[in-house]
């Protein structure tokens, strides 16, 4: 019997292979390099291209914000914990100051690098879309140490039959 809810789900390892193969000429430009281990979890109940939407913004702005006194290191993986696939991009770039008075995990970024072109919509995009999957973002940063991102995303659940 079907119950009407139609779950999508998405592999953390495919979306990432796709993304990597589509930025990793930029990514290893001056030495930089991006691994990944999605051991601990990779299937999310998340669509496919929201989940590509996610990570390649993500890696996007760890490229854009490299720092220009050391070759690019880009870590993603994925823990489990509550019932979620925690999704975290992390990097060794040049970091940025957060305003948590807002409340939100994900704060406000305060604008430290006028000379990179760029508006935060696409991290907005990319808590949006999150939070409509029923996750959240957290970031921590440190100036001229890196960024990193945790995405809770709902984990895949095996559908029941019978």
């Amino acid at each position: 019997m079907l119950s009407g809810v139609i779950q999508h789900v998405a592999d953390l390892a495919d979306v990432y292979a796709e993304v990597e193969s589509e930025l990793g000429e930029e990514v290893r430009k001056g030495g930089g390099r991006a691994e990944a281990d999605f051991d601990a979890g990779r299937s999310v109940a998340v669509e496919r291209g929201k989940l590509k939407s996610i990570l390649q913004n993500l890696m996007t702005n760890a490229v854009k914000f490299r720092s220009p006194s050391r070759p690019l290191e880009i870590h993603v993986g994925s823990a489990r914990a509550e019932g979620f696939v925690v999704l975290s991009v992390s990097d060794n770039g040049l970091g940025m100051e957060l305003d948590c008075r807002n409340g939100h995990a994900l704060p406000h970024l305060v604008r430290l690098h006028p000379e990179i072109q760029g508006s935060g919509l696409g991290l907005r995009l990319v808590n949006d879309m999150v939070q409509t999957a029923g996750g959240r973002v957290e970031v921590e940063s440190m100036l001229d140490r890196g960024t990193t991102f945790r995405v809770w995303l709902p984990e895949s659940r095996p559908q029941k039959t019978g």
